[in-house]
């Protein structure tokens, strides 16, 4: 059983390295670039301002920013929401994306448990509504959840498109 899992790794290994150059923007059909939308989910709770931004910078730089929706959720119980939410307005108002809203989750919601996962649940509910998207578009939204340190490479975005 470990040799398997060992040769299954190791073809891991080549397929990724393998797929490190390939321009995944150019093989987005003009179709699929039309139909296909994204959002992207970060959650916060105390991590400071500076570490949230390096993560929405790095959504920000991606091929395909202007099919992004970015969705920043706090805590309510977040130090500083308000300002936090502020700045990254600021910033980020002209980089790209088609929206960047920011969401802040109640605390002791009932059924609730207070963390990352309600937290983001939360948020992209809140985020869905405000889109009124209907059911047949569903399908053509992918989402993608990240921490507030997470990095993406800029062709990140299509690579999954």
């Amino acid at each position: 059983m470990w040799t398997i899992i060992a040769i299954l790794a190791v073809r891991n290994v080549f397929i990724l390295h393998a797929n490190r150059s390939r321009n995944y923007t150019e093989e987005i059909t003009r179709l699929e670039k039309t139909r296909i939308h994204h959002i992207v989910a970060i959650c916060c709770y105390k991590e400071p301002v500076e570490l949230i931004t390096t993560s929405v910078q790095s959504v920000a730089q991606q091929t395909e920013v202007h099919r992004i929706t970015m969705v920043t959720s706090f805590e309510e119980r977040t130090p500083d929401k308000q300002e936090k939410c502020k700045y990254l307005q600021n910033k980020f108002k002209d980089v790209g994306f088609e929206q960047i809203i920011f969401t802040v989750h109640p605390y002791s919601l009932p059924n609730e448990i207070p963390g990352k996962c309600s937290n983001s649940n939360y948020g992209l509910r809140m985020v869905v509504s405000q889109m009124n998207v209907v059911d047949d578009d569903m399908k053509n939204i992918l989402v993608t959840t990240c921490d507030a340190d997470s990095k993406c490479p800029p062709d990140y975005i299509a690579a999954l498109t």
